[in-house]
């Protein structure tokens, strides 16, 4: 019978996965900044839009 983990017959080691993990970490990055940015102008948009009533 022949042994089956010889030290030569190791598994390849894929670096392609590497990259698609870092684009998905910077594309949640880069939303986390473009929605707090349109947040941000909305809020500004309204105070101005909408003028405070006195009680």
């Amino acid at each position: 019978m022949k042994a089956t983990n010889h030290p030569s017959e190791t598994k390849p080691r894929y670096v392609w996965p590497w990259f698609i993990a870092a684009a998905v970490i910077v594309a949640v990055i880069i939303a986390v900044f473009a929605i707090r940015a349109e947040a941000i102008r909305v809020k500004q948009q309204r105070q101005f839009a909408i003028p405070e009533q006195t009680k």
